[in-house]
């Protein structure tokens, strides 16, 4: 009797309904302006209990990925009931590029790309849950640039797309997305060399497509050390049309180089946000400084270090342009008269200002050996003037069989100070500045942390630089990024590829800091002599049993939950009743 009880109790427990998962996949954006880094699927979660997608996979014909989260700010792999989650690879640019919702779970695959890549003429996406089995699989056709496949009354359309929002038209859960709309920003000022007195700023914002809306902004102004000593809210959801402009700003400054940043948002769906925000490089010249002869200052820290042939140099100067017509300085990097590395040229400011900045200087790779280790001279000359400071450079060669080209550069790229250490979560702005002479071309600048292999947060701006100088402002964001030694890598690309490597430590913050020495004070003190004895297993056992009981999300949570236990309890009840009346 008691086996046929067993038997019954087993057939019984696995005849009870298995719970299936409420994610679909809601939105595929197959065809963005840059593929390889920009492409995305958005997933909605159809039920009222949240569901833990960790260790799902996504993938296509070709390519299966796994799913993870925590990399782009918010944190986990729970999408709670009628939310939404945004998944990409895990050197996206997704977040700078689209609109999307701050509510939206940010989740990302184990790979470069989603499956074998979105491809743009149409395929078939499949979804499996962590133990393998297949939750939904979906199709989209042939892709316009920019266009969205949405899932919209239980159909796959084309639409503008809406990250983290209900689709256009959809009679499903969660707000409708305000209309898709275009506003640029831009900096007013009517030049770049100011005295106190004088220097007055405002911002203006211009509709590009779309309607009416509401707008908002910030702006800040930052000295050469990265301060911010100016904040502004110029507009907090006011009304605009097709333009507008700000009051005008005259704080006041002392002399110095400044950074002036500005952003913009608006109350509809933008559908290109690179516009969103301005960046203008400002000099405040100071009365008291108008000398009619040129200096050239070069900070003696840049001869304390010691470089190797591949290295990018970055020696802080500080130039002063007196009362002459010349303004171009030029710096090298030479040992009896020959050059180690690219020469720079730089323009200076107006006459009677100052301009502090660190000059990149990139060594040859010396891979053939025509260079001598050894002492060299650094010689920044120009503006009637020179300065020199001696740096010594090792052998190295950073690409084994490469030959060594001397570029004779046009250009040069001029990177403010990046701070060398940071906090855990922090934020902070790299901003460039380039010069260059001679025909108009164009140029790509990027910036990326990295962490031996790994990437993190890759920023990109695109533009077509003549002769005046230009200035950009990458945003880098060290969110979910670990405590540790990184470098932030500065790409510059014109006819030829030149990287900056600044290295920076990530610090934890204090609050965790003091919570872990907390846990190893504790682990450290020594145990009670009662304790001492116990054996390792017993140490386990305790250590079980002290565990809490835990508990998974589950899509279908509720009233089956109350059924399955009800039946389980009752079960058990038939069996002990079976066993005492056998007994008896």
């Amino acid at each position: 009797m008691g086996a046929s009880v067993s038997s019954i109790l087993v057939a019984l427990l696995l005849a009870l309904p298995l719970v299936s998962a409420d994610i679909i996949i809601n939105e595929v954006m197959a065809k963005p302006q840059d593929e390889s880094l920009n492409e995305w699927v958005e997933f909605y979660n159809n039920g009222d209990n949240a569901v833990d997608v960790a260790g799902w996979k996504f993938g296509d014909a070709n390519d299966n990925d796994t799913i993870v989260g925590g990399k782009y700010g918010n944190t986990g792999t729970i999408i709670n009931g009628h939310g939404y989650a945004i998944l990409t690879d895990d050197n996206t640019r997704a977040y700078d590029n689209f609109n999307v919702s701050s509510d939206a779970i940010h989740l990302y695959v184990d790979d470069t790309s989603l499956g074998n890549g979105l491809i743009n003429s149409g395929e078939t996406l499949y979804l499996y849950d962590a133990a393998g089995a297949l939750v939904q699989q979906v199709s989209y056709g042939s892709t316009a640039t920019d266009t969205a496949w949405a899932l919209i009354d239980g159909g796959f359309q084309q639409q503008a797309a809406t990250a983290g929002y209900s689709n256009t038209g959809s009679t499903g859960s969660g707000p409708v997305q305000a209309a898709s709309c275009d506003w640029s920003l831009e900096i007013i000022l009517n030049k770049t060399v100011f005295t106190t007195e004088e220097f007055s700023w405002k911002m203006r914002a211009t509709k590009v497509a779309g309607d009416a809306t509401q707008l908002s902004s910030t702006a800040t102004i930052e000295d050469a050390e990265g301060n911010v000593t100016k904040s502004y809210t110029p507009w907090n959801s006011e009304d605009a049309t097709s333009q507008k402009t700000s009051s005008s700003y005259s704080p006041n400054l002392q002399p110095g180089v400044y950074l002036l940043n500005a952003n913009l948002s608006a109350a509809c769906t933008e559908s290109d946000m690179s516009n969103n925000k301005a960046a203008k490089i400002f000099t405040i010249k100071g009365a008291a400084a108008e000398s009619p002869e040129s200096s050239i200052t070069i900070d003696a820290a840049v001869s304390e270090k010691s470089y190797k042939f591949g290295d990018t140099v970055m020696p802080k100067v500080t130039i002063y342009r007196g009362d002459t017509q010349k303004y171009a300085v030029t710096a090298s990097i030479t040992k009896d008269g020959r050059k180690a590395g690219e020469e720079m040229t730089l323009h200076a400011p107006d006459k009677f200002t100052t301009v502090t900045l660190t000059m990149p200087i990139k060594l040859y790779d010396n891979c053939e050996r025509s260079l001598v280790a050894g002492a060299y001279e650094l010689r920044l000359e120009g503006l009637d003037t020179q300065a020199a400071a001696p740096i010594t450079i090792e052998n190295n060669c950073s690409k084994k069989g490469a030959e060594t080209r001397h570029i004779e550069s046009s250009t040069m790229l001029i990177i403010s100070d990046v701070p060398s250490s940071l906090a855990e979560g922090s934020m902070f702005n790299v901003s460039a500045l380039l010069f260059h002479t001679g025909a108009s071309r164009n140029v790509s600048l990027w910036s990326y942390i990295q962490k031996g292999s790994k990437v993190y947060g890759k920023q990109e701006v695109k533009a077509e630089i003549a002769e005046k100088p230009m200035s950009f402002v990458l945003n880098q964001s060290l969110a979910g990024i670990e405590a540790g030694e990184y470098k932030l890598t500065i790409a510059f690309l014109d006819a030829e590829r030149r990287e900056i490597d600044l290295p920076f430590s990530v610090a934890k913050k204090l609050e965790q800091e003091k919570q872990e020495k907390a846990v190893e004070a504790v682990q450290a003190s020594p145990a009670p002599a009662e304790m001492q004895e116990v054996s390792g297993a017993a140490v386990s056992e305790v250590r079980e049993k002290e565990k809490p009981a835990m508990r998974e999300y589950n899509a279908n949570a509720g009233t089956k939950d109350i059924i399955q236990y009800g039946l389980i309890l009752a079960l058990g009840a038939l069996s002990i009743y079976l066993l005492f009346r056998r007994k008896s």
